[in-house]
């Protein structure tokens, strides 16, 4: 009929003919029934056949087909993926040939020329790499067999690998790696072939069939895997072959995008140190078939029976499983061997592999002077100074400070392991949790943490300090002061105050090559001392203190505000801990006005771990990659919600914010510690009542020779201007808080001349006119007007110039006082000629009287501050001021040590004239008041001081609080106050009083005495107090520690030597008197002696009775005035003065006389 049949019995072919229709005889021998079965497969019935009967056509036999078994190509990509999205960056390039329509004509441009072709070329800045390891293995299906090969991607299945491959006669290597990839070729003996990559990064293997053919010809379906052998290398070894510096090198993205043939095929949940990784591709094999390639990424270059082949038991066709072809896949997948997937020009794709190496940073950050103390930089003023070389010079007010020593440490995150000793450096013991953790964040949890130090930082072969190729400084930064010690680089900020790290990569790598991710923690060494002193020859000394933290209102103060926390308690090694978010509070009043209220503590790097910076960015969509880790939210930022979790991609670096080429590693805003004064007055207390007469203008009561009141105008050159006294208000002549006293006509003036000397000038009330009234010498003008030209020093309470005064400094001592500094005493520092304290107390009018911070002379100039906003300030003669007096410095472990000052009235002239000291604190305000004491010339008791700081308030700053030893001053947080306020003051309710009638004491027995001096070293201050909280940053000028000083009171012993001729005692006008006798005189006084010493010559009191001398030479009880011992274990006797007494001769009269005494 035409049709066809597949023969039957493997192909038995029938030459005898069918009996013909009729021919039928059943006794006929040659004629034989079979079953049609036989003939043609699947037939049914039977068919008779006559053996005698030849067929008639010609019989054909049958044709024998054959065709090589395909042979195709797998090829792929090692790259560097620059960019870390896992995609080949390809560039389009124009050819030289012209583009085709369909009917085969060039397609036209606008231009009406041809268009070219373009094809697609890997874009040079992702370049491929040279040099790696890429393996060939081939597999076959054998369902009688299974991979018992453990580790072998098709363990457990029916894929064989072939151990002779490359080398069983059907492959050899020479055909498989050919061209550039055949002279590195390796053949293994368990048949894996291994190429390296060229120099654009291309691996390809030749001529790999698409079944494998065993020794009896038998043919099964073959499968190919591709391996890359481990991560990119570089690294620089030495002479003996010891890597000395490597860059790690992670692979990127898997299967990133939907180009299969452009994406990266390394599992990016592997670790970065295995040796092999199988480059599991993608794969379209059909539209039911399309993903991941199964079993780790084999190769099938067959392709899957066609549908329009009937299936049949034929040894061409393989049925598989459809999961071992793409993941997941379900059912089975039935293979041509002897059809190739791809057309024998397009090779397939054996899988890519994009790389990377770890990312680096660059961290940076600001020491500067915050002049203004509002913890934000000023970026823009600028001031013109002096250097001390005499050069003028521009700078910012608000600079950067130059040699800050500044510290870096790696830690990294170790999932896997906890780390015991994590706790910050500020928990300590004594770390008061509750009044500091103003976060609220501070945890005890961190105690124990997850994250390492690397103690090898700087020194490891993967962040080499100086590496010569990624060195963690450069520039002006590499420097000899730039160190590594113990896992900590130290470094100084340049000349504009900055510190810069370079190179820091976002994962530590371990000596395994594993990465962990990795944080950076920055710290301040030290708060700098002596800034100005060593850089610009200032006076101002002490150690610096750290500005406001975190201050200003909105965001954009984040890139200039201070990173100093001032809550942690340290004195050094302080950790920069920026703010990752600026947080706020805002309210909004029933008007719509809107209050913003700054949490300066939150938003911050997390404290407890102290303030460390990630370098590694976050990871929008987690994706289970190694270069992934979750860490808790609040190790990356304080403030966010306890559990929540963060991922980082330490493979992803952090972005720089625009126009910065480095992270903010922390700014550290510092501040000179406050220089202040110290000022007070001398003044000549006429009346003796210890306190200064004032009109109600704050004017001195002045009188002049005339006994007129007048008013005094100094200028710092030594001229006055003399007023008469205009006196309104008082009532009977008295002088009450009524009075108004306003300056009349000027009557007297002086001028200085050329050569030094001082004129002055008098106004005659004839004429008008200024008549010159006395001229002064240079060498006088120092005494000018105190001989009655100007006022009357008996009767007149302006002040004494040129008083010698002397500054001692002293710092707290741990039982509550206060003991004196030795560094007030540094020769190379001051201008004190070697002179120590004991030099000092034993000569206290001669010595350190060459520095200007050590000694000064009363004389005129700014007494106190203007009244009125822009007036002058007000000018007083017999002022002495210590200027810009250091308040602090830091010890060797930058904890701050507070100064205490003494004043002491050291003039050695005064002394030989013997002024008198006036009585001690009189009445209730202690600005107006003398404090100079009696017994040992001090202008403050033992256990005053002047503290230049306030104590501690509202606006202080948590990290400037110091703790100290109480002042015990009256003038403590005062200040210098203007004559208005100074009128106001009253004295503390705890002041000790004095009595109204104390004496007048010479002064030359108070300098005579080196017991006094000695005892007063001895226990500088025995007063012991509860510590005060001071604020270093509140430094505040001192005065009011004055000394009333009176003229020398005289008197004269005279007496009649006559001869008593009635024998009656009393010398009558008629008795003889006595010429030319000797009479001698004896001065006794008080001396302070120690009890026991050579010096004691009595035992026991002798005090005569009350007013009267003593009846004997005798023991004195010494007590200071306020009625304490004066000095332990010292006492006053009544001693001779020393040498010759004085003696006269009686006149012809008989009378003696001894007068000025």
């Amino acid at each position: 009929d035409g049709s066809t049949a597949l023969r039957a019995l493997d192909g038995q072919i029938i030459l005898a003919a069918k009996v013909g229709a009729g021919r039928t005889h059943a006794g006929q021998p040659s004629q034989v029934e079979v079953p049609r079965a036989d003939v043609h497969e699947g037939a049914e019935g039977t068919v008779a056949y006559d053996y005698l009967t030849r067929r008639a056509e010609e019989v054909p036999g049958g044709d024998v087909g054959e065709l090589a078994v395909p042979r195709r190509e797998i090829a792929g990509r090692v790259w560097h993926d620059a960019d870390y999205d896992g995609v080949q960056k390809m560039t389009e390039k124009v050819t030289d040939e012209p583009l085709l329509d369909a009917e085969g004509n060039p397609v036209l441009g606008e231009n009406g020329q041809p268009v070219m072709k373009t094809e697609k070329v890997y874009d040079q800045s992702e370049p491929g790499l040279e040099g790696e390891t890429v393996t060939l293995t081939q597999y076959y299906y054998d369902e009688t067999q299974t991979n018992t090969e453990e580790g072998d991607p098709n363990e457990g299945t029916h894929w064989i690998r072939n151990t002779a491959f490359a080398a069983d006669g059907y492959n050899v290597l020479a055909a498989i790696a050919t061209d550039d990839w055949a002279a590195d070729a390796v053949l293994t003996d368990d048949g894996r072939v291994t190429i390296t990559t060229q120099a654009d990064g291309l691996y390809r293997f030749r001529n790999l069939p698409t079944a494998y053919i065993d020794s009896k010809g038998t043919l099964y379906l073959a499968s190919y895997r591709v391996v890359l052998g481990g991560l990119h290398k570089q690294e620089v070894a030495d002479a003996s072959g010891t890597v000395t510096s490597a860059v790690p090198w992670m692979m990127t993205r898997t299967h990133a995008g939907s180009d299969y043939e452009a994406d990266s095929d390394v599992r990016d949940n592997l670790s970065g140190i295995e040796e092999r990784y199988h480059l599991v591709g993608r794969d379209a094999i059909s539209a039911d078939l399309d993903g991941v390639r199964g079993l780790e990424g084999q190769v099938i270059l067959a392709a899957p029976r066609d549908a329009a082949v009937p299936a049949g038991d034929q040894t061409v066709q393989q049925a598989v499983s459809a999961g071992e072809v793409i993941e997941n896949a379900e059912d089975s997948v039935i293979y041509d061997m002897l059809s190739a997937r791809k057309p024998a020009d397009e090779a397939y794709d054996g899988g890519d592999a994009g790389q990377l190496p770890v990312p680096t940073r660059s961290l940076e950050g600001l020491v500067w002077r915050d002049a203004n103390y509002d913890g934000l930089q000023d970026t823009k003023t600028t001031e013109q100074i002096t250097l001390p070389d005499g050069t003028a010079a521009t700078k910012l007010v608000e600079e950067g400070l130059v040699d800050q020593v500044i510290t870096l440490e790696q830690w990294y995150y170790d999932p896997a392991n906890v780390n015991p000793d994590s706790a910050p450096a500020f928990l300590t013991p004594d770390y008061d949790r509750d009044e500091l953790n103003l976060s609220g964040k501070i945890d005890p949890a961190y105690d124990t943490s997850h994250w390492f130090r690397n103690e090898n930082f700087g020194a490891d072969i993967y962040t080499g300090l100086r590496d010569a190729e990624h060195p963690l400084v450069k520039g002006t930064w590499d420097t000899a002061d730039t160190t590594v010690a113990d896992g900590v680089i130290t470094m100084k900020t340049n000349e504009d105050g900055l510190y810069r790290f370079d190179n820091l990569p976002t994962a530590y790598t371990d000596e395994t090559g594993k990465q962990y991710l990795a944080g950076y923690r920055v710290k301040l060494h030290r708060l700098t001392e002596n800034y100005d002193h060593e850089h610009y020859g200032k006076p101002e000394e002490g150690a610096w203190m750290m500005t406001r933290f975190h201050e200003g209102t909105e965001a954009a103060v984040l890139p200039t505000d201070s990173d100093l926390p001032d809550n942690l308690g340290l004195t050094g090694e302080y950790p920069l801990i920026g703010r990752e978010a600026f947080v706020a509070d805002e309210t909004t009043d029933e008007d719509g006005n809107v209050t913003v209220t700054p949490k300066r503590y939150l938003g911050e790097r997390q404290e407890m771990l102290e303030g460390q910076v990630i370098l590694a960015a976050q990871s929008d969509k987690a994706r289970g990659a190694t270069a992934e880790q979750d860490i808790a939210a609040t190790d990356f930022q304080n403030d966010r919600p306890t559990g929540e979790d963060i991922t980082f991609d330490w493979m992803s670096a952090r972005a720089y914010e625009d126009g910065a080429d480095a992270v903010e590693g922390g700014d550290a805003g510092e501040l000179p510690p406050p220089t202040q004064d110290i000022v007070g007055i001398f003044w000549n207390d006429a009346d003796n009542d210890g306190v200064q007469s004032l009109d109600d203008a704050g004017n001195p009561i002045v009188m002049n020779p005339e006994g007129e009141r007048v008013i005094v105008d100094y200028d710092e050159d030594g001229t006055v201007q003399v007023y008469e006294a205009i006196v309104s208000g008082a009532e009977g002549g008295e002088v009450d808080a009524d009075t108004v006293t306003t300056r009349g006509e000027r009557i007297q003036y002086s001028e200085k001349q050329a050569d030094g000397s001082l004129v002055l000038y008098k106004r005659n009330p004839d004429t008008g006119a200024f008549d010159v009234q006395h001229t002064y010498a240079p060498t006088e003008v120092g005494d000018a007007y105190r001989d009655g030209t100007v006022y009357d020093e008996n009767t007149s309470e302006d002040g004494i110039n040129n008083a010698r005064v002397t500054l001692e400094r002293y710092i707290p001592s741990e039982d509550g006082g206060w003991v004196p500094d030795p560094e007030w005493v540094d020769s190379t520092k001051y201008d004190l000629d070697g002179k120590t304290w004991e030099d000092y107390r034993n000569s206290p009018s001669t010595v350190w009287g060459d520095d200007p911070q050590h000694v000064q002379h009363t004389k005129v100039q700014a007494y106190a501050p203007a009244d009125d906003e822009g007036a002058e300030p007000v000018m007083r003669a017999g002022v002495y001021r210590f200027e810009d007096l250091p308040t602090q410095r830091a010890d060797e472990n930058g904890k701050k040590i507070i100064y205490g000052y003494k004043v002491r009235y050291t003039d050695a002239g005064y002394k030989q004239r013997a002024w008198m000291i006036a009585k001690y604190q009189q009445k209730d305000n202690f600005t107006q008041d003398s404090d100079l004491i009696n017994t040992n010339a001090n202008l403050m008791q033992s256990g005053e001081y002047d503290v230049l700081l306030n104590r501690r308030d509202e606006s202080s700053v948590l990290g400037n609080l110091t703790g100290g030893n109480p002042s015990n001053n009256d003038n403590q947080d005062k200040g210098v106050l203007t004559l208005d306020e100074a009128l106001a003051q009253k004295k503390t309710a705890v002041r000790e009083a004095v009595a109204g009638n104390t004496p007048a004491v010479a002064l030359a027995s108070v300098m005579a005495s080196t017991v006094v001096a000695t005892a007063m070293a001895a226990g500088a201050d025995a007063t012991a107090a509860e510590a005060e909280l001071y604020d270093l940053g509140a430094g505040s000028d001192r005065a009011y520690n004055d000394a009333a000083l009176l003229k020398r009171k005289t008197g004269t012993i005279e007496g009649v030597l006559f001869q008593d001729a009635d024998y009656d005692g009393v010398n009558d006008a008629s008795e003889p008197k006595l010429e030319g006798k000797r009479v001698y005189l004896r001065a006794w006084g008080l001396k302070l002696v120690t009890d026991g010493s050579d010096e004691c010559h009595c035992d026991e009191p002798a005090e005569g009775a009350a007013g009267e001398l003593p009846v004997a030479p005798g023991r004195v009880t010494a007590l200071d005035v306020t009625g304490q011992p004066l000095a332990p274990g010292h006492h006053y006797e009544w001693v001779a003065e020393e040498g010759e007494p004085a003696s006269v001769l009686t006149d012809a009269n008989g009378r003696f006389a001894f007068d000025d005494l």
